[in-house]
């Protein structure tokens, strides 16, 4: 039969991954050095009045929600596909593709601005901080080059096709690298904290004023305060319960991507809880090096100037974002300190397209192994990868690089798309014990102890039902702490109505293909997707 479906599809994933790889899948998932280097500006600006603290511990809340809810899913079903999986065993391979897609959409997004602050955020600011100190001109010109758009740009687009061909491999195929990496990454981390903990508050204007004097640029503390004073970005103290509440989604985006081990599921071992400890361990990792770190750092250079940062400095020709390792290299007082903490921070940056990469791939290539995707995009090469799809996400992420140079915006509609997502998931964990029983009743016993008669899968469910449906709302209710986000809940709501218009045709072509092999689509989908 010419055009006949074929039925056994399988993603060929071998379970190979122990609780070590996953917790550093993890940790590079959400990139520590990515978030600390990135986060504190950004909710600085989006809400100056917020309290760190209580920001990330709203984040911590949530994570910890989500985290515990994937990690009995996972127990539950240890295939890869993450939310797409376990929503389409409870509520429909439509609600789950609809999720999935929206999930994956907004990491791609993530690749491509990560890929654009890898450059901007920490390469350019901290290579420009050593070539000041250094009194290399030299250096000064070149990254005032690669600043420039259309180098900027270039650049971007080597790299992803360099991580396009890493991810072409299996994680297990780059393991040593990994731990090696997540070593020196660390320890740039370590020196990044060294710097604030060194530093009083007193201390960093002077400091930050003479370096500006030194690198020729007419920008001084007091003029960066005073600009937002200007702008109306201004710390009110009395505001700080109510803007903590409002950047409660972007104290999750700091540690989201802590449960992408998830989407990788058939390619870790199922015996002793791997995924379940591997998310938690890279949580608790993550938490306590965000609050001491983002902590310190908030106290030493002050809310209202954090607050005030421009989205971009120019001074001596170089165009980049400040942030943790502009400032951190300032006021480390050694230059292989300064270059040593600049590389390992770079590393993070480096490192975690290449895990968004691989979730994405892997999501793509379980749409294509239950038929809702060309056969093509299942296929995997010979060390284990599913080459096609991971080069389809890198062609998406690289038509969403042009996207971050005309706007950030869509970072919101991001958050949105990820909240609803991890929602989807929430609700398949209230019911997976009813709708799916028989696989319910083989789960380890932790995932069916019951609290006051309900399965402590279901509590968790709710909660994250709960929690996330107010980081939907926040996320588009508070943009910009300017009201309703048009922008944001147009991109959101497209990707998932679209989404669903592509199912609905997708299972029409399939219900008319299967006609001839006697097959109804709806047995293909009931059961969870195969290694």
């Amino acid at each position: 039969m010419d055009n006949a479906i074929r039925i056994d599809r399988r993603s060929g994933a071998i379970r190979d991954l122990n609780v070590i790889d996953v917790f550093l899948f993890n940790v590079f998932g959400y990139s520590l050095g990515l978030a600390l280097t990135t986060n504190p500006a950004i909710i600085g600006n989006f809400a100056p009045s917020s309290n760190i603290y209580m920001v990330l511990a709203l984040g911590l809340l949530a994570a910890i929600i989500n985290g515990v809810t994937y990690g009995m899913l996972s127990e539950i079903y240890p295939k890869t596909g993450g939310d797409y999986v376990y929503v389409g065993q409870t509520l429909g391979e439509c609600a789950a593709f609809v999720a999935s897609v929206g999930f994956t959409v907004a990491q791609l997004y993530g690749l491509a601005l990560d890929c654009r602050w890898m450059v901007t955020q920490a390469f350019l600011p901290g290579f420009f901080v050593q070539g000041v100190s250094a009194h290399s001109q030299s250096i000064i010109t070149i990254l005032g080059k690669v600043s420039a758009p259309i180098y900027l740009f270039g650049l971007i687009t080597l790299y992803m096709l360099v991580i396009g061909c890493v991810a072409s491999f299996t994680m297990k195929a780059s393991r040593w690298f990994f731990i090696f990496a997540f070593i020196v990454a660390l320890s740039g981390t370590m020196l990044q904290a060294y710097s604030y903990f060194h530093t009083s508050p007193g201390a960093f204007p002077s400091i930050f004023n003479a370096f500006m004097v030194k690198a020729g640029a007419p920008i001084s503390y007091q003029s960066i305060v005073n600009d937002g004073l200007a702008n109306k970005i201004i710390v009110v103290p009395s505001r700080w319960l109510s803007e903590s509440l409002e950047a409660a989604p972007l104290g999750f985006l700091v540690f989201l991507g802590f449960t992408y081990s998830s989407y990788i599921g058939s390619e870790v071992k199922t015996s002793g809880r791997p995924q379940t400890k591997g998310i938690l361990a890279a949580l608790f990792f993550g938490a306590v090096c965000f609050f001491a770190v983002m902590g310190r750092y908030s106290h030493v250079v002050g809310s209202q100037f954090n607050a005030s940062l421009p989205v971009t400095l120019t001074a001596g020709g170089v165009k980049f974002s400040p942030s943790l390792t502009f400032f951190s290299a300032i006021l480390l007082e050694h230059s292989w300190m300064r270059v040593w903490m600049v590389v390992g921070n770079l590393l993070w940056f480096v490192l975690v397209p290449v895990v968004i990469l691989q979730v994405c791939s892997r999501n793509i290539q379980m749409w294509a192994v239950r038929y809702t995707f060309p056969e093509i995009f299942s296929k995997i090469n010979r060390w284990g990868a599913p080459r096609n799809a991971v080069w389809i996400a890198i062609f998406v992420g690289w038509l969403f690089v042009i996207c971050t140079f005309r706007t950030e915006a869509v970072l919101i509609a991001a958050v949105t798309m990820v909240s609803g997502s991890i929602l989807m998931a929430g609700l398949a964990a209230v019911f997976v014990s009813v709708w799916d029983k028989r696989r319910f009743d083989l789960a380890p016993i932790g995932t069916r102890t019951r609290l006051y008669g309900i399965p402590v899968i279901a509590v968790f469910g709710a909660l994250t039902v709960v929690v996330f449906l107010y980081m939907c709302w926040a996320s588009v209710h508070y943009a910009a702490v300017g009201g309703l986000n048009i922008f944001a809940v147009t991109i959101s709501s497209s990707v998932y109505i679209l989404a669903g218009i592509y199912f609905f045709l997708r299972r029409r072509w399939l219900r008319e293909k299967l006609k001839g092999q006697d097959i109804d689509p709806d047995d293909l989908w009931r059961s969870p997707p195969r290694d």
